[in-house]
């Protein structure tokens, strides 16, 4: 299996999508709390039928649709939140150490600081760093689009 999981080739823009959905790991408890929040908040609302800054035309807003959006939306959060964590366990110890403090917002370690720390060579480490997105990228295959993580709302 980790040779077929190797062997798998992921574009830069697939690998750039993994690598940010590993930064916001550490941020997703916050974002979730955030977005159940605007979702308490729509289902308190009315319907408004002011025009909005920056549109001319819309249409009023209906305040069911947009409390069931919300809903969906935090839960399709709290599954890729699951669906990382979960994946979290499955991992070597130096893999976790790179998620940790590679990928971290607070770290942001250098591949040298990293591989200096885990006391391997800096090859050792793209190879342990490839196999971790490689990992997390077929854990989500199918089970959840990442696109949806990168919009800006949940920035």
């Amino acid at each position: 299996m980790q040779d077929e999981l190797l062997s798998t080739r992921l574009s830069k823009k697939e690998r750039k999508r993994i690598e940010r959905l590993l930064f916001d790991y550490h941020r997703m408890p916050s974002k979730i709390e955030s977005a159940k929040m605007r979702a308490e908040q729509a289902t308190t609302t009315t319907a408004s039928y002011s025009l909005r800054e920056g549109s001319g035309r819309t249409a009023p807003s209906d305040p069911t649709f947009n409390a069931v959006h919300k809903r969906s939306e935090v839960e399709q959060m709290e599954r890729l939140k699951k669906l990382l964590e979960d994946q979290y366990d499955l991992i070597t110890d130096d893999e976790r150490y790179i998620w940790n403090h590679v990928y971290h917002p607070r770290h942001r370690f250098t591949p040298e600081r990293t591989a200096a720390a885990l006391s391997i060579s800096r090859q050792h480490y793209f190879n342990l760093r490839n196999r971790l997105i490689s990992q997390v990228a077929s854990v989500l295959e199918g089970k959840y689009d990442v696109t949806f993580w990168e919009s800006e709302r949940h920035d």
